[in-house]
Parts: structure tokens; sequence; C-alpha cells
């Protein structure tokens, strides 16, 4: 898995998007793996695509072996004003089997901030 953000700070007027690109590169096919997409806010994570942090949340995929595909996990939006500042946000990304106890590729993770007026 590779996340696609689109800056690593915001700021007010910013476009803020991610993406998530899923690579099946291991002479087998994937069918029902899981993609997992978490966002950790000061250790609590909150799980795509429904952003619940009560449990966990995935997109189920299937994946021919050699094909790849590009998942939007948050549609561009524009950074919002008077959000205030944080910082050290995390995105991590990474495919299971469909049991959930085989990772499938490797994992990946995007550090975010935001800064306000």
């Amino acid at each position: 898995v590779e996340l696609d953000l689109s800056q690593n700070l915001f700021t007010a007027g910013d476009i803020f998007s991610l993406d998530a690109a899923v690579k099946n590169y291991t002479g087998e096919d994937w069918v029902n793996s899981r993609l997992f997409v978490a966002l950790e806010i000061q250790d609590s994570f909150w799980f795509a695509p429904s952003w619940t942090s009560n449990g966990i949340d995935f997109y189920s995929l299937d994946l021919v072996s050699g094909e790849h595909e590009a998942v939007p996990i948050l549609e561009p939006f524009e950074w919002p004003e008077g959000t205030g500042s944080f910082y050290g946000l995390n995105f991590y990304g990474l495919m299971t089997d469909e049991t959930m106890t085989n990772m499938l590729g490797e994992m990946d993770v995007v550090t975010f901030s935001y800064v306000g007026e």
C-alpha cells in the first residue's frame, strides 16, 4: 500500500485529499482482501471508510496478480479556517488477507499537520 496525501502541512484554503495505491505483484490473486486505512489522533484510531473509532472498518478488494488499483480514501476538500493547529497526525495503510491474519505487501505511514491562524 502506498498512501498519497496531497501535502503534509495544511493551512486554511489548502486542498486535502488522500488516496491509497494498492499493487499486487505477488504472483497470486488477492480475493476478498482487506485494505485498512486508519487515522491516528493522540493514540486513538479512526478507520475508513466509516471513520469509526469503535472497532475497525476496511475496504474489501479483489486484485489480480500484476494489477494495481487506486482507492480514493478522502475526496478533495478545502481545509477550513478556524481549526487551530495540530502536529503529528498519522495515516496508516495496509492490506491483509480475508482472515486478517496475513499482511499482503507493505504498510505505509504518512504524517501531516495543520496550522491555523
